[in-house]
């Protein structure tokens, strides 16, 4: 264990020692303050008080569990806001990389279709040009979609 764990776990002992002398003392004490002959009257006197003093360390111990509830959720919305904002900040950059990478593809194609075009048979020159057309369409989509974000 570790000391603060101990600590922590001595200090709740002696909450609880406290608490059972509480309940067991006081209510002796505060019956015997009243002048009662019947032992009877005594004893429900005294359970009268322990369960007043029952509720009121139940109402102490829900209201600090109550408490430390609070906080953890404060804690937890908080950590979910940064989660979130990192999301944020992984998708752009995510967005950004897809982008680079199209980019590079559409490059390779163009630059070997260039290479290509110098090709003795037609057919290859021929693919090479419709390549280029198409490398074309797919090079303007991507400049429209990045133009329309800078809007």
């Amino acid at each position: 264990m570790t000391l603060v764990l101990r600590q922590l776990v001595w200090i709740g002992f002696a909450i609880l020692l406290t608490a059972i002398l509480v309940l067991w003392r006081i209510p002796i004490y505060q019956v015997s303050q009243y002048p009662i002959n019947n032992a009877m009257e005594q004893a429900t006197l005294e359970n009268q008080f322990r369960t007043t003093l029952a509720q009121i360390f139940g109402g102490v111990a829900i209201g600090i569990g109550l408490y430390y509830t609070w906080r953890r959720v404060n804690i937890a919305e908080g950590d979910l806001k940064a989660t979130q904002k990192t999301i944020e900040v992984t998708q752009t950059v995510a967005q950004k990389n897809l982008q680079v990478v199209q980019r590079g593809q559409i490059t390779e194609r163009f630059t070997r279709a260039i290479d290509q075009l110098g090709s003795k048979k037609i057919e290859i020159r021929l693919g090479r040009i419709y390549a280029l057309e198409r490398i074309s369409i797919e090079s303007n989509l991507l400049s429209a979609g990045r133009h329309s974000k800078l809007e």
